[in-house]
């Protein structure tokens, strides 16, 4: 199980409380979870995104009908035009760079004013309250309306982006920039060649069949953004690589994200979840599991 730590030690003034309006969430699901009465999506909607309170939004292969225990919950097409896009996990790689327009679009439609958006996937957990407690840490140094910044991990289930850094990756003219440039990165990485401006260009861990995966991406191109905000830039620490990670804590206020790649989901006893557990993924393929397992409060 490979946990990243979320530390932050800010400078000291006055803490602007984040609330639930000021968060909208961006959950990314392939259809046949969306389809599932019992599946991980209703699973979110029941839990965690039931008590957290934002405004949230599934976006789909196809905008239809969610699941009952989503009915405060909008669903939204994803990629429209590019419904193959999520026929494959390879292809899937690929959504996200398309979905951020359609994701801001959401935003300014439905009059959601919410300066940080959190982008995670079908079958992750968070915890709301201390979702809200490190973001209004965050804000302690970083002013979420007016700067592009990444909060979270760059990994996709533990995406969040101020809504400035939102915007800017859905520009068309500068996302197809960045990926001709991320391209040819790894392909100079590739071919043994290590220039200076490819040193945060991550390669690990690309799903078989992909050019690459969407959070490696999203790294690069938030990294490339003037005056940019990245509090957890790709690295040992927030690729979940390095050991003894929990020990000793930073100082500051410190949460950490479990990232449980292909192991079986724990059960509500699990001895080892650490009791500043932001979030988990993947937390469950099954609502009943997934209601057991983290809706207690920790």
């Amino acid at each position: 199980m490979l946990s990243l730590v979320l530390a932050l030690t800010l400078a000291a003034g006055a803490r602007a409380a984040v609330l639930p309006r000021d968060v909208a969430v961006a959950i990314f699901a392939k259809q046949s979870a969306v389809d599932d009465e019992r599946g991980a999506v209703a699973g979110q909607c029941a839990t965690w995104v039931r008590s957290l309170g934002a405004p949230a939004a599934i976006f789909t292969d196809v905008a239809r009908r969610a699941p009952a225990a989503c009915a405060s919950v909008a669903v939204r097409e994803c990629c429209p035009g590019n419904a193959s896009l999520g026929r494959s996990r390879a292809a899937a790689q690929y959504k996200r760079e398309v979905a951020h327009a359609r994701v801001l679009a959401w935003l300014e439609a439905s009059g959601i004013t919410a300066r940080w958006i959190l982008e995670t996937e079908y079958d992750t957990w968070f915890d709301g309250e201390k979702l809200l407690d490190y973001l209004s840490t965050v804000e302690r140094g970083v002013n979420a309306s007016a700067t592009p910044a990444v909060a979270g991990n760059w990994q996709g289930p533990f995406t969040i982006l101020s809504r400035p850094m939102l915007r800017i990756l859905s520009d068309r003219g500068f996302a197809d920039v960045c990926r001709h440039r991320f391209l040819k990165c790894r392909a100079m990485l590739a071919a043994k060649s290590r220039p200076s401006n490819c040193r945060d260009v991550v390669v690990d861990g690309t799903v078989p069949g992909a050019a690459y995966n969407d959070d490696q991406l999203l790294a690069f191109c938030a990294g490339r953004v003037a005056g940019a905000a990245v509090l957890h830039p790709p690295g040992p620490a927030s690729d979940c690589r390095e050991t003894g990670l929990l020990e000793p804590e930073p100082a500051g206020r410190t949460y950490v994200a479990v990232h449980n790649r292909g192991e079986a989901a724990p059960d509500a006893a699990w001895t080892a979840r650490p009791p500043n557990l932001l979030a988990f993924h993947p937390a469950s393929s099954d609502r009943s599991v997934f209601s057991r397992e983290f809706r207690l409060k920790m």
